[in-house]
C-alpha cells in the first residue's frame, strides 16, 4: 500500500514540476542555514568536553579591584601553584601554563644547521602535572616521565613532521629563547575544539626560578593554573576557602586581599565566560542562543512559505480530490497522500542542503577560522539532527495542506467550484503570513543595527592611528644582547624602501595581551592598578598618540622614564596634567620619573577601554 502511495506522490510532484522545484528551493535554502548554525553552536558548545575528567577540571583566576572597578584576567602571579598545592588538599593535581605567543622555534638539524620558524601561537611552558589533568595522549615517549627535567620538550606529531620530517623525533633539538630543548616524547595533535592549543609544550622548571621572582604582585593573561578536584571532594569548599587564601598570601595591607581575590572557573565555563580570557577564543552563551533563534526562524519562514504555495496551488488539484474521493479515497488517503509528498519534497531538500552547507563550509571556514565539517560517516549527533529536521519540517509543512486540500466535497470539486481559500482556515493562513513578515522584518532590523555597530566601530576614535601600519611579532628577551639584535632588526626595517618609521615594543597600544601591575606615587600610600607597556622612543610617533604635557622617552639600555596617560594622572591625584611630570612612581621595587603624559587609548575594547 505504502508502495502505492509513494508511486502516486511521486508522479504528482513531477507534472506539478515548478511548484516542487521552488518548495523544494525555498526548504534546502532554509535547512542549509539553520545546519550551518546547528554546526557552529554545537562546535562552541563542545570545547573541550572530550577530556575524561572534564567535571572535576577546574581553573584559578583573578579579580582585581582596578581604579575604576573590579577586573577580571585569567592570569595569576606564577607562585600561585604551589601555595595552591599546599593549601588545598581536595586538589588531585595542580598543572601551571605560561603561554608564548609570537614565538622563534629554532630546530637544529642533522647537519649542524639551524632552521627557524616563526609560530604565532602553539608554543607553552607547563609542568609535568599538565597530562594527568588533561587528555592528551603521549604516542612516542614516557607519560610518566614528560617535562620533569629543565630544558624537555614534549611535541605534536604535526609539528614533528613540519620540523623534522618524521614521527619518531626523540633526542632531537630544538632551541627556544637561546635554550637547547631536548624532545623526550611526541604527543596527538591537539584536537580543533579546545582552547588549550599546545603544539610545542616545553618543561616549566627550566623558568620556574626567574618566573617566581616577581611574586605575588606581578600578574601576566598567559600565566594559567589549573587544577583536578579529588573525587567526593566539594567544590564549594575550595571555593569559600579561596577569601582566606588570598589574605594569607596577597596580603592585608592597603585592602589588598580585599581588593585581589582568586576565584574557581570550572572547565565547562572557559570558553563560553567572556570575563576571563583563554589560550583560544570564546563563544558567549549569548551567541550560542541568537544562533538557535535565528536557525528556528529560518525554518519556520522556509515551513510557511512551503505551506503558502501548496495551498495556492492546491486549487488546481480539485479535480483530482473529486475523483479520488469518487472512486473511494478516503479523507485519511488523501492526508497520507499528501504527506508523502511533503516528505519527499523534504528528503530531497535535505539532501541539496547538505551539498550547500559542504560548498559554504569551504568559504566559512577560513573566514570564521573554525574546522566544522560533515562527517555522516561517524557523525552520530549530525544523524540525528537531520532525521529531526526531516521529521519537524516535513510536519509543519505538509500537515496544514493536506487537512486542507483533502476537506474539498468530491460534487464541488468535480464542479471547480470550491474555494482556494475556505473561510475557516482563512485565519490560520493570514496568522502565518504575518509571522514571515515579523520574521523578515526582524532579520532586517537586526542587520541594519549590527551594520550600525559595525560602522561604530570602525569610525570610532580609539586615541591613536591604526592605518598602514604593520605589526610584526619577534621573539626576543630581556638580555642586553637580545635587545641589541632587535634594534639592528629596526634599523635594517628602516633602511627598506617605503618604510617611514619604526618601533620596537612589547605590545601594540590595543591588544589582546595585557601585562598588569600595581604603583603608588613616590611619598603615598595609595596603590593602583595599571597596564604596562614597554616602548621605545618611537613608539608615540608610530601610532601617533599625543603628547599633552612633559615630553617622551629616550632610547636607553635600562629604563630611565615613564610615560602615564590622562586617566592614570587623574586616578592618582593630579587635574593639571603638567602636575605630574617629574614626579616618581614607585614601581616593581624600583622609582621611575614620569616623563610626559600622552591622551588615553584603548588598550582592550570598546566596553572596557
Amino acid at each position: 500500500m505504502f508502495r502505492n502511495y509513494f508511486k502516486t506522490a511521486l508522479r504528482s510532484l513531477l507534472r506539478q514540476g515548478t511548484s516542487t522545484l521552488l518548495n523544494i528551493a525555498g526548504l534546502a535554502l532554509g535547512i542549509s542555514a539553520s545546519l550551518i548554525l546547528f554546526l557552529i553552536v554545537r562546535n562552541g558548545n563542545s570545547y573541550d568536553r572530550y577530556h575524561s575528567n572534564f567535571d572535576r577540571i577546574y581553573r584559578v583566576v583573578t579579580q582585581a579591584k582596578g581604579n575604576n572597578d573590579y577586573t577580571f584576567t585569567q592570569g595569576v602571579p606564577p607562585v600561585l601553584p604551589d601555595a595552591f598545592r599546599n593549601d588545598f588538599p581536595e586538589a588531585e593535581e595542580v598543572a601551571f601554563t605560561s603561554y608564548r605567543r609570537g614565538s622563534l622555534v629554532t630546530v637544529v638539524q642533522q647537519n649542524g644547521q639551524l632552521k627557524k620558524y616563526e609560530e604565532p601561537t602553539g608554543v607553552v611552558f607547563a609542568e609535568p602535572s599538565f597530562f594527568k589533568i588533561f587528555d592528551r595522549k603521549i604516542l612516542i615517549g614516557s607519560r610518566e616521565k614528560v617535562l620533569d627535567e629543565p630544558n624537555e620538550a614534549v611535541i605534536s606529531r604535526r609539528w614533528a613532521i613540519k620540523y623534522f620530517e618524521k614521527t619518531d623525533v626523540v633526542g632531537e633539538i630544538i632551541q627556544y629563547e637561546r635554550n637547547d630543548f631536548k624532545i623526550t616524547a611526541v604527543m596527538e595533535d591537539f584536537p580543533p575544539n579546545t582552547d588549550l592549543p599546545f603544539d610545542l609544550m616545553l618543561s616549566y622548571v627550566t623558568i620556574k626560578k626567574s618566573m617566581d621572582q616577581a611574586g605575588w604582585g606581578s600578574t601576566s593573561d598567559s600565566d594559567n593554573c589549573y587544577f583536578l578536584l579529588k573525587e567526593n571532594s566539594a567544590i564549594d569548599g575550595v571555593d569559600r576557602e579561596m577569601s582566606a587564601f588570598a589574605q594569607k598570601y596577597v596580603g592585608s595591607g592597603d585592602n589588598k586581599a580585599e581588593e585581589t581575590k582568586f576565584l574557581i572557573q570550572p572547565l565547562k565555563e572557559m570558553h563560553s565566560d567572556m570575563r576571563f580570557g583563554n589560550y583560544n577564543k570564546h563563544m558567549p552563551p549569548v551567541v550560542g542562543i541568537t544562533f538557535s533563534v535565528i536557525g528556528i526562524f529560518l525554518l519556520l519562514t522556509a515551513c510557511i512559505n512551503f505551506i503558502n504555495l501548496t495551498t495556492a496551488e492546491a486549487i488546481k488539484r480539485t479535480k483530482e480530490v473529486g475523483i479520488r474521493k469518487t472512486l473511494g479515497s478516503s479523507r485519511g488517503d488523501l492526508i497520507i497522500k499528501y504527506m508523502i509528498e511533503t516528505f519527499l519534497i523534504t528528503v530531497v531538500a535535505v539532501f541539496i542542503s547538505l551539498a550547500v552547507a559542504q560548498l559554504s563550509l569551504e568559504f566559512l571556514n577560513p573566514f570564521l577560522e573554525l574546522s566544522l565539517s560533515l562527517n555522516l560517516m561517524t557523525d552520530l549527533t549530525l544523524w540525528g539532527f537531520l532525521i529531526a529536521i526531516t521529521i519537524a519540517v516535513s510536519l509543519l509543512s505538509g500537515l496544514y495542506p493536506a487537512f486542507a486540500a483533502s476537506s474539498f466535497k468530491p460534487v464541488l470539486a468535480l464542479k471547480s467550484q470550491v474555494s482556494s481559500e475556505p473561510s475557516s482556515s482563512a485565519g490560520l493562513r493570514k496568522g502565518l503570513v504575518m509571522l514571515q513578515f515579523f520574521i523578515s522584518q526582524f532579520f532586517i532590523i537586526s542587520t541594519i543595527v549590527i551594520a550600525k555597530q559595525m560602522d561604530f566601530m570602525l569610525q570610532q576614535d580609539i586615541g591613536y592611528d591604526k592605518d598602514a601600519i604593520i605589526t610584526v611579532p619577534i621573539p626576543v628577551n630581556d638580555t642586553n644582547s637580545a635587545i641589541g639584535i632587535a634594534r639592528t632588526l629596526k634599523n635594517e626595517i628602516l633602511a627598506l624602501p617605503g618604510i617611514e618609521k619604526a618601533t620596537l615594543n612589547s605590545t601594540p597600544p590595543t591588544s589582546n595581551r595585557v601585562s598588569s601591575t600595581e604603583f603608588k606615587m613616590t611619598g603615598s600610600e595609595a596603590s593602583f592598578k595599571t597596564q604596562i607597556k614597554q616602548v621605545d622612543s618611537d613608539y608615540l610617533k608610530v601610532f601617533r598618540i599625543k603628547v599633552t604635557a612633559g615630553e617622551g622617552l629616550m632610547d636607553a639600555d635600562t629604563i630611565n622614564g615613564v610615560i602615564v596617560n590622562e586617566s592614570l594622572a587623574k586616578i592618582a591625584g593630579f587635574d593639571n596634567m603638567n602636575d605630574i611630570v617629574g614626579k616618581e612612581i614607585d614601581l616593581w621595587d624600583k622609582r621611575f620619573p614620569v616623563k610626559g603624559v600622552v591622551t588615553d587609548f584603548n588598550t582592550t575594547s570598546l566596553v572596557k577601554p
